[in-house]
Protein backbone atom coordinates (compact mmCIF):
# COMPACT_ATOMS: atom_id res chain seq x y z
CA UNK A 1 0.00 0.00 0.00
CA UNK A 2 1.38 3.46 -0.50
CA UNK A 3 2.26 5.71 1.99
CA UNK A 4 3.22 9.51 1.87
CA UNK A 5 4.91 11.47 4.61
CA UNK A 6 3.87 15.16 4.15
CA UNK A 7 6.19 17.98 5.27
CA UNK A 8 4.72 21.60 6.87
CA UNK A 9 5.87 24.33 8.53
CA UNK A 10 8.48 26.88 8.14
CA UNK A 11 10.33 26.77 5.16
CA UNK A 12 13.66 26.22 6.27
CA UNK A 13 12.27 23.23 8.83
CA UNK A 14 10.51 21.86 5.70
CA UNK A 15 14.07 21.84 3.55
CA UNK A 16 15.60 20.77 6.29
CA UNK A 17 13.03 17.62 7.47
CA UNK A 18 13.08 16.80 3.79
CA UNK A 19 17.12 16.56 3.11
CA UNK A 20 16.38 14.34 6.51
CA UNK A 21 13.74 11.91 5.55
CA UNK A 22 13.92 11.96 1.70
CA UNK A 23 15.44 9.09 0.20
CA UNK A 24 15.49 7.50 -3.43
CA UNK A 25 12.45 5.53 -3.45
CA UNK A 26 10.57 8.02 -3.04
CA UNK A 27 8.60 10.34 -5.36
CA UNK A 28 8.66 13.67 -4.08
CA UNK A 29 6.07 16.43 -5.06
CA UNK A 30 5.09 20.10 -4.34
CA UNK A 31 2.19 20.51 -2.04
CA UNK A 32 0.57 23.68 -0.85
CA UNK A 33 2.34 26.58 0.98
CA UNK A 34 5.54 24.91 0.31
CA UNK A 35 4.46 21.83 2.01
CA UNK A 36 6.56 18.54 0.59
CA UNK A 37 4.81 14.82 -0.10
CA UNK A 38 7.00 11.89 -0.60
CA UNK A 39 5.32 8.64 -1.86
CA UNK A 40 6.32 5.45 -1.03
CA UNK A 41 5.63 2.19 -2.17
CA UNK A 42 5.01 0.65 2.10
CA UNK A 43 4.61 1.93 4.82
CA UNK A 44 7.75 0.51 6.18
CA UNK A 45 10.17 2.34 3.52
CA UNK A 46 8.09 5.35 5.53
CA UNK A 47 8.48 4.26 8.85
CA UNK A 48 12.32 4.12 7.91
CA UNK A 49 12.97 6.86 6.04
CA UNK A 50 11.11 8.44 9.49
CA UNK A 51 14.01 6.64 11.53
CA UNK A 52 16.34 7.60 9.24
CA UNK A 53 15.81 10.91 9.24
CA UNK A 54 15.75 11.05 13.42
CA UNK A 55 18.99 9.58 13.54
CA UNK A 56 20.20 11.99 11.08
CA UNK A 57 18.62 15.15 12.80
CA UNK A 58 20.38 13.72 16.00
CA UNK A 59 23.98 13.12 14.78
CA UNK A 60 24.16 16.93 13.26
CA UNK A 61 23.29 17.78 16.61
CA UNK A 62 19.80 19.55 15.50
CA UNK A 63 16.98 19.72 18.35
CA UNK A 64 14.43 16.89 17.67
CA UNK A 65 11.15 18.33 19.01
CA UNK A 66 9.08 15.40 19.00
CA UNK A 67 9.27 12.03 17.00
CA UNK A 68 6.49 8.92 17.43
CA UNK A 69 7.41 5.87 15.44
CA UNK A 70 5.46 5.45 12.49
CA UNK A 71 3.74 8.69 13.01
CA UNK A 72 5.48 11.72 12.38
CA UNK A 73 8.59 13.71 13.37
CA UNK A 74 8.66 17.00 14.13
CA UNK A 75 11.88 19.81 14.07
CA UNK A 76 11.75 23.50 14.94
CA UNK A 77 8.68 25.28 13.04
CA UNK A 78 8.24 21.47 10.53
CA UNK A 79 6.43 18.42 11.17
CA UNK A 80 6.73 15.26 9.10
CA UNK A 81 3.42 13.40 9.24
CA UNK A 82 2.62 9.42 7.88
CA UNK A 83 -0.36 9.60 6.28
CA UNK A 84 -1.80 6.46 4.26
CA UNK A 85 -3.47 6.31 1.06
Amino acid sequence: METQIVITGGISSIHTLRGAVNNYNAEERRGMFYSVILTFKTKKEAVEALSEGRKYLKNEGKEIRGYSRGNSLSYDAGVAKIMNL
